[in-house]
């Protein structure tokens, strides 16, 4: 994210609870983890995004459409993008998914280069925030 004055960036492991909360894919989870990671860039940046327009980049074919969207055949995923809109809404967030080939998802460039080039351009990492869509999540799954 670039506030204006300085490029943020956050990534993480997924906890092993939140695992246990997607159904079982066989596709290794990756469409619900893509549409994880924009619920976790949003929550995590959510102040700093507030009253402005985002562009979130996306290699994803399923999470870029069932986002764009507002919902997916998944439960799961489901249950995260309604987060991911409920958040907009409350921050008032005009979104824009944007689509784009791996190789040139600029989202990913962190862990691509080795975080090489996040301390080259000065980058500040920021710890991720997604406690609150996590808690609506697990309870939501638990009933």
């Amino acid at each position: 994210m670039f506030d204006g004055e300085q490029i943020l960036y956050t990534d993480g492991q997924p906890a092993p609870e939140i695992f246990e909360r997607f159904s079982k894919r066989s596709d290794n989870q990756i469409t619900t983890l893509e549409v994880l990671a924009i619920a976790v860039g949003l929550s995590t940046f959510g102040e700093k995004l507030e009253n402005r327009r985002v562009i979130i980049f996306s290699d994803n074919v399923g999470a870029e459409g069932s986002v764009r969207k507002g919902a997916s055949k998944a439960w799961d995923q489901s249950m995260l993008i309604h987060e991911i809109w409920t958040l907009a809404w409350k921050l008032k967030m005009h979104i824009w998914i944007h689509r784009v080939p791996s190789e040139e998802n600029i989202s990913d460039l962190p862990s691509r280069e080795s975080y090489e080039l996040m301390r080259d351009l000065g980058a500040q990492w920021v710890p991720p925030t997604v406690a609150g869509i996590f808690m609506d999540m697990a309870r939501s799954c638990a009933q």
